[in-house]
C-alpha cells in the first residue's frame, strides 16, 4: 500500500486517495502521530475535500485529542463528520507544533518525510530520510 501511494503521489502531489491509503498503513502499524500529520496536510491541501476526515478523526481519538459528543458506539459511516466529535483545538494546536517543530512548521515537509520514513520502513526505499 505505501508503495503505490508514492507512486501515485509521484505523478499527483495532491491526491487525497494516495495519502488516504497512506494513512491507512500508517494507522495499522500504529503509527497514528505520523498518520494525523498527513491527514492535516491532506487537509491543507484540499480543505474542501472530506475524504480524509474519517481518517483524521480516529487518529485525534486516538491521541486523546478529541472525544465523541454523545456515549456509545458510532456507526462507521458517522465516523467523518464533524459534527460527531469534540476536539480539543488548543490540545490539538499544541501537538502539532510540537509534532512539526523538525520542520519549522510545514506540513507539506513533515509529510514528505513521513512517506520517505514508510518507504524506508517497508524496505521501499534503501534507507532513512535525516531530519
Amino acid at each position: 500500500m505505501v508503495g503505490e501511494a508514492a507512486a501515485l503521489l509521484e505523478r499527483d502531489p495532491a491526491d487525497v486517495v494516495a495519502w488516504a491509503k497512506l494513512v491507512m498503513a500508517l494507522g495499522d502499524s500504529g503509527a497514528t502521530a505520523l498518520a494525523l500529520v498527513v491527514c492535516m496536510h491532506v487537509a491543507e491541501l484540499r480543505p474542501r475535500d472530506s475524504r480524509i476526515a474519517t481518517h483524521r478523526n480516529i487518529c485525534l481519538m486516538q491521541l486523546g485529542l478529541a472525544v465523541p459528543r454523545q456515549p456509545g458506539l458510532i456507526r462507521i459511516t458517522r465516523l467523518g463528520d464533524p459534527d460527531v466529535f469534540v476536539v480539543s483545538e488548543s490540545a490539538l494546536e499544541a501537538w502539532r507544533a510540537q509534532a512539526l517543530e523538525p520542520f519549522d512548521g510545514d506540513l507539506e515537509r513533515a509529510s514528505d518525510f513521513v512517506l520517505r520514513l514508510a518507504l524506508a520502513r517497508t524496505g521501499l526505499r534503501p534507507d532513512e530520510p535525516r531530519l
